[in-house]
């Protein structure tokens, strides 16, 4: 039993590999020992490693036998068992992994006034390409969430908001009695700092986070648009050109949504007047796309085309942390829809 003992512990490759170190060692001694034959650390170092080798020699002769071939026979066995369930426990961290880099928060903070009417509409009709889409490909539920503004004098409801939900008919439901109404009566510019200043407040959870950004018209403050547009209508175009009346940061607003890790991205429906506030935005924010939509039956397809995009480059991104051996894994990333 004692046979089995030691053989069941054998590396038979680390075994050849110290059989051939010591000897090595042993002749290398040995020389030494001829130049300086009273050294007894080196007759020491001599008898330890003869010793040694006589006992591999025995052990090694134990690997000819029929009970050692099966034993070795078991370990190999082993051996690639633990290798499989090792396999199996990555592939189960990959899934794991890709589910959780799937998961998205899309928040649409929109300007709720008159002109937004058609654009508001088709998003209604639109928002289940959104919600059929992202299930499909990624197998998960889009939270979805929205923030509408008006502006400060505004006789309807200045801001509306509809927190993180995966339910899409209850989404559907707040979307479908959001109304267009406001807005040109007493000047162009909006509150798109009452919508920046809700953004914080919603429950975002998931790994991606994405803010889109809705609008035909710049904020208050001559700095967010061109000169010639106030110098044209007056208040009819902007009644606080000082600047918004409430006094707040932009700075400190969207650096509170930086903060959360979200991408913001824009959709200029007029963007000859908001191109400015937008380049002031990204002064602090940094990075701010700007998707490109002609008309308000492209909306919601571009929308969920980038959704897409960015889920897909989150879990590209999150692949590389998984190896097999000091080797990258190599995964390939479909972006056309399966056939379930």
């Amino acid at each position: 039993m004692k046979v089995m003992t030691e053989l069941d512990e054998f590396d038979v490759d680390a075994l050849d590999a110290e059989i051939q170190n010591i000897s090595n060692q042993l002749k290398d001694n040995v020389n030494k020992l001829r130049h300086n034959p009273k050294n007894d650390e080196l007759q020491q170092s001599i008898r330890d490693a003869k010793e040694r080798l006589a006992q591999l020699n025995i052990w090694t002769s134990k690997l000819n036998t029929e009970e050692a071939r099966r034993l070795l026979l078991q370990q190999k066995i082993k051996e690639e068992q633990e290798k499989i369930e090792q396999r199996k426990y990555e592939i189960d961290q990959v899934f794991k992994t890709v589910k959780v880099r799937s998961e998205v928060d899309i928040c649409f903070l929109m300007d709720c006034t008159r002109s937004m009417k058609s654009h508001i509409d088709k998003a209604k009709e639109d928002i289940h390409l959104l919600t059929k889409m992202i299930p499909n490909l990624f197998k998960v539920q889009p939270c979805l969430a929205f923030v509408g503004y008006r502006d400060v004098n505004s006789s309807s409801p200045q801001c509306l908001k509809m927190d993180f939900t995966k339910n899409v008919d209850v989404f559907e439901q707040f979307l479908g009695n959001v109304q267009a109404v406001g807005g040109s009566d007493n000047d162009f510019c909006e509150d798109v700092f009452g919508g920046l200043e809700v953004i914080p407040t919603l429950l975002w959870t998931s790994a991606n986070r994405i803010l889109i950004h809705i609008c035909d018209a710049p904020c208050h403050g001559r700095q967010y648009y061109d000169a010639k547009f106030q110098q044209r209508q007056g208040t009819k175009w902007d009644a606080f050109p000082d600047g918004d009346p409430k006094n707040r940061d932009i700075t400190k607003l969207l650096l509170n949504i930086k903060s959360l890790d979200i991408q913001y991205l824009s959709i200029q429906l007029n963007p000859r007047k908001t191109r400015k506030m937008f380049d002031e935005f990204r002064l602090i924010y940094g990075s701010i796309s700007e998707l490109d939509v002609e008309n308000p039956s492209e909306m919601m397809n571009v929308v969920t085309k980038m959704a897409n995009s960015i889920i897909m480059s989150s879990i590209e991104n999150t692949m590389s942390i998984f190896r097999t051996t000091d080797e990258r894994k190599v995964y390939t990333l479909s972006n056309h829809m399966p056939e379930w």
